[in-house]
C-alpha cells in the first residue's frame, strides 16, 4: 500500500481484524456428553448458547415431546427439528434409522446432537 494515507491501512487492519473474529464468534463448541441412556454425540452449540441450557433443550425436545419432535417442535422460544439418517434394512424386509441429528435454533443461538440408536 506505498504511498496510501496511514488512515486507509489502518482502516484495512481494523476491517480484516472484524471479519475474523465475526467468523470465530460463529464456531460450534462442544458440550461434555449429557447424562442419559440415549447414546447422545456431537453435542454442541453456538451463537452464545450454553452447554447447560442446551441440555435443557435437548431433554425435552428428544424425550419429552412425546418421544420425537419430527420437522419442526417449540421449546423456550426454540424451534427444533429431527432429521433421521443411516437407513438400514432389517431381516424381515423393513428397514430402520440408525441415528438422528437434532437441531434447535433461537435467534442467534443454535444447538445440536445427534442420538444413535442401537
Amino acid at each position: 500500500m506505498a504511498g496510501a494515507p496511514a488512515g486507509a491501512a489502518a482502516l484495512l487492519v481494523l476491517a480484516s481484524s472484524c471479519g475474523g473474529h465475526a467468523s470465530h464468534a460463529a464456531a460450534w463448541l462442544s458440550c461434555p456428553r449429557p447424562p442419559s441412556d440415549a447414546d447422545i454425540r456431537q453435542f454442541r452449540v453456538k451463537g452464545g448458547e450454553t452447554c447447560a441450557h442446551a441440555n435443557r433443550v435437548l431433554g425435552y425436545t428428544a424425550f419429552g415431546h412425546e418421544g420425537s419432535c419430527g420437522d419442526a417442535c417449540h421449546y423456550l422460544g426454540y424451534t427444533c427439528r429431527q432429521l433421521p439418517g443411516g437407513l438400514k434394512s432389517n431381516s424381515s424386509g423393513g428397514s430402520y434409522y440408525t441415528y438422528e441429528d437434532d437441531s434447535c435454533v433461537r435467534g442467534q443461538r443454535h444447538a445440536a446432537w445427534r442420538i444413535v440408536y442401537h
